[in-house]
């Protein structure tokens, strides 16, 4: 009786540590998303909404010369026909925090394997 509690406790702990770290994970790059998620996002919808849509973005940043702040999330399932590249969706904020634009891009990594001659 003891060990199966035991092997029961030791389960549960191992589970929650689990969903614990992969939560962690995502917090710390923000949520990937898919095509499909991108379609939810209109002009004018609240910063507020697009967060309970689509999560915590990869990237927050506010530029100088723009109204808002721009959030940047990866997308996944996008065949690029480019290796090492990443698909970004990208969605700008005025002001009042309400969507401006939204848009897709792809990045390139750049890498450091050149060889001189």
């Amino acid at each position: 009786m003891f060990n199966n509690k035991f092997a029961k406790a030791t389960v549960i702990a191992a589970t929650t540590g689990l969903v614990f770290l992969t939560s962690a994970a995502f917090a710390a790059t923000g949520f990937t998303l898919q095509r499909v998620d991108e379609a939810q996002i209109k002009i004018g919808m609240d910063k507020d909404v697009v967060r309970k849509l689509l999560g915590r973005p990869a990237h927050n940043v506010k530029y100088r010369a723009e109204p808002g702040r721009a959030w940047t999330y990866g997308v996944v399932g996008v065949d690029n026909d480019m290796e090492e590249a990443n698909t970004l969706f990208d969605i700008d904020f005025d002001a009042k925090g309400k969507v401006l634009s939204m848009s897709e891009r792809v990045e390139r990594h750049h890498s450091n394997n050149s060889t001189a001659q």
